[in-house]
């Protein structure tokens, strides 16, 4: 798991949401709007200077590669097999490139279409919505048609942003309408469903993990989730304190990443344990920390069992500690990790 220095403990042992520290990616963005991560790469459409770049998640430098310039204000982004989509807002087209191709050749999926926003495949079929100054629409186009004739699915929507796919239900976020829609593309005669219509302000991407439907609510500096398994979602804050202008977001395993609609792309971890799961009572601290080999329980005033955990919430190594006692960490490898006693009290501890 990437980026486990980014694991911040729960302070709070009775409250359902947590807070997670916040790290720069990339930085000097212009608009950055919707992302997607594909074999450790995140890639970053930039609307202010019409410019895709690409970031490997994996080199902690986040070294920023311009790979596609030139466009006119791409937002949306999607990713299937090696084809990356990308929606041009103010070219009013559609265009796909082949990532395993080294010149990047741009193929025209459609022209000369109502500027295009979200965009989202279901087998052989590509939904995009289009805004316009009457009537915000979701479209579809057959790929495999060689015409490429252009079908009308709603109607009426307020700002489509973002959309996603469950199955065969694609879920809408409307910017303007301040909610979340879904619709059932094998069963259109149910029209569109209200999901979220509460807590929002301004959502932009959307990301499912689960059941849990992660919402970036641009307006509120702030990253919401609802669990659409629940008959009357209620939003949540995601384990965030703040992100300003979230646009969009991805995620890659527990990292969350966002991009702030200014300038930047962040990152945060989001801590699977229970926030009922920890308590971080300070009757004893781990010293050092960060720590290289041993660790040591100042304050421990009872013998006591013991498990490390790591960011991900696997136990690595259990045993005792009696009170002035050392623990060796020494076969951990470097990052994030947490030291819980058999009492229920959890700290957490830096190996370098």
């Amino acid at each position: 798991m990437k980026n486990l220095y980014l694991v911040l403990i729960v302070f709070l042992s009775n409250l359902s949401t947590t807070t997670a520290q916040l790290v720069d990616v990339a930085t000097g963005l212009s608009l950055p709007r919707l992302i997607e991560i594909k074999d450790n790469q995140l890639y970053v459409a930039q609307g202010g200077n019409g410019i895709i770049s690409k970031i490997d998640i994996t080199d902690t430098t986040y070294t920023l590669v311009d790979i596609i310039s030139g466009l006119n204000n791409p937002i949306g982004i999607k990713i299937l097999g090696d084809e990356m989509y990308v929606t041009e807002l103010y070219a009013n087209r559609i265009f796909k490139v082949n990532l395993t191709d080294p010149n990047l050749t741009q193929i025209d999926i459609l022209t000369n279409i109502p500027p295009p926003t979200a965009i989202e495949i279901i087998g052989n079929n590509l939904y995009f919505t289009i805004v316009s100054t009457s009537n915000d629409k979701l479209m579809k186009v057959d790929l495999t048609d060689t015409n490429k004739v252009v079908t009308e699915v709603l109607t009426g929507l307020q700002d489509p942003v973002d959309i996603i796919a469950v199955g065969n239900e694609l879920y809408i976020s409307e910017f303007l309408g301040n909610k979340i829609v879904k619709f059932d593309v094998v069963n259109s005669n149910f029209g569109e469903v209200d999901v979220v219509t509460g807590g929002l302000n301004g959502p932009s991407a959307l990301h499912f993990s689960g059941n849990d439907l992660y919402i970036a609510n641009y307006y509120s500096n702030e990253i919401v989730k609802v669990n659409i398994g629940q008959p009357l979602p209620i939003t949540s804050t995601a384990n965030v304190e703040s992100v300003t202008s979230p646009y969009g977001l991805t995620f890659d395993g527990n990292d969350m990443y966002v991009s702030d609609f200014n300038n930047k792309v962040v990152t945060f971890n989001i801590f699977p344990v229970s926030t009922n799961e920890l308590k971080t009572q300070k009757e004893w601290i781990i010293s050092p920390n960060p720590v290289q080999n041993f660790i040591q329980l100042k304050g421990l005033k009872t013998h006591q069992q013991y498990t490390i955990i790591d960011a991900v919430g696997r136990a690595l190594q259990s045993g005792s500690i009696h009170p002035n006692e050392q623990v060796s960490i020494k076969s951990l490898a470097k990052g994030m990790y947490f030291i819980r006693l058999e009492n229920g009290t959890t700290q957490e501890f830096l190996k370098q």
